[in-house]
């Protein structure tokens, strides 16, 4: 029906056009054989089992909702893992050739001991990194699976999936961070600002701190204790006493 009118419509060969669909009018086409996936599995000895995808490819954007590719996390049930692209959780995401970093995220329903193991065999880039924001460590996909308490709730910046370009780099510009007392120094090799997380042990995120250049910041307001300070690449344990 057109228009209102019932009738017939002819398609005929000329019509068609060829091509990649390359004027954004419509879902843009990419070889899904040149995509490099790896799935993240969150598991624990009861049997539970939640995954999320990242797949690299060259005509994926680190910034857009690429329609099609990306899906959004399903934010119903106890137990969950996903990715996030800028501030949006991913189930399943679209990341350039180029990310070297991912943020993973989760959330866990009860306190207790978990895993989360790396599958790459559909992936074909540099070595692939769990890093564990919190505990400082760098677990290669290669060693298996990486098991790690957490206590009930979101997990929102512990975890992250870096290459191994990444994790080489991280030592080249690294903050000095230590405590006296209850004082917190942070001095690094430059003067460019940068924002701090102060964690305690469970992984709660209880202070966070902008600093450049030689900082001092008084921590007289938390307990007395040890305590975990990131800039997202790089932790640092300290003590307060």
């Amino acid at each position: 029906q057109l228009d209102g009118f019932s009738g017939l419509v002819n398609f005929t060969e000329e019509m068609r056009v060829s091509g990649q669909n390359e004027d954004d009018n419509f879902f843009r086409q990419v070889d899904m054989d040149e995509v490099s996936r790896i799935r993240v599995n969150l598991t624990n000895e009861e049997g539970l089992f939640r995954q999320a995808m990242i797949g690299w490819g060259s005509a994926f954007s680190d910034t857009d909702f690429i329609k099609g590719y990306d899906a959004e996390l399903f934010r119903s049930g106890s137990y969950q893992i996903y990715s996030m692209k800028e501030d949006l959780p991913l189930s399943i995401q679209a990341a350039s050739a180029e990310r070297e970093q991912v943020a993973l995220g989760m959330k866990i329903e009860k306190s207790g001991l978990y895993s989360l193991e790396i599958d790459t065999r559909e992936y074909s880039g540099e070595e692939v990194f769990i890093h564990d924001l919190i505990a400082g460590r760098y677990i290669s996909a290669a060693d298996g699976p990486y098991q790690f308490m957490a206590n009930g709730g979101q997990l929102t910046s512990r975890f992250e999936l870096v290459v191994k370009s990444a994790v080489l780099g991280v030592h080249s510009n690294l903050a000095e961070v230590y405590a006296s007392g209850k004082t917190l120094y942070i001095k690094t090799k430059d003067d460019l600002v940068r924002d701090y997380q102060v964690f305690n042990l469970l992984g709660v995120e209880v202070m966070n701190i902008r600093a450049s250049g030689s900082s001092e910041v008084d921590l007289n307001d938390l307990s007395n204790g040890v305590y975990i300070v990131s800039d997202g690449i790089e932790s640092k344990k300290v003590i307060l006493k």
